[in-house]
């Protein structure tokens, strides 16, 4: 399903790819819960933060926060919880993102549906090239 923010030529978009860890109900013969690795692309309209916001420089790292709204899927998947992390590039930057906050309390489902899940990311770009290890 498609957003309002669909046309690359209006607003910046970019794709973000997580690597989070899923459990099953399955067990191993030792009784262990057995964890799986699943990579979730998520294509986000991403906006700098203005106003309180700081973009904070250590080192050869620069932090930006971003707000965002999901464009493909239109809601963050379940499986992306805060604090996971993404790989992904913007302005042709290679950088990693950690999610701070997902989506408002009181917003109506038709919202969601017609602009995408609200999220806050945190991205960190490597000023001398690179990609930050997490």
């Amino acid at each position: 399903m498609s957003t309002v923010y669909d046309d690359e030529e209006l607003f910046q978009l970019t794709t973000f790819v997580f690597n989070v860890v899923t459990t099953q109900n399955n067990r191993d013969e030792r009784g262990l819960v057995k964890t799986t690795g699943q990579s979730i692309p998520v294509k986000f309209k991403i906006k700098p933060q203005g106003g309180n916001s700081e973009a904070r420089e250590q080192g050869s790292f620069s932090t930006e926060n971003y707000k965002c709204n999901c464009v493909d899927p239109i809601v963050l998947p379940k499986e992306i919880k805060v604090g996971d992390i993404g790989l992904g590039i913007i302005n042709g930057r290679a950088c990693t993102c950690r999610v701070t906050s997902i989506g408002q309390s009181g917003v109506s489902p038709l919202t969601v549906e017609i602009l995408g899940e609200k999220v806050t990311l945190q991205v960190t770009y490597n000023t001398h090239g690179g990609i930050k290890s997490v």
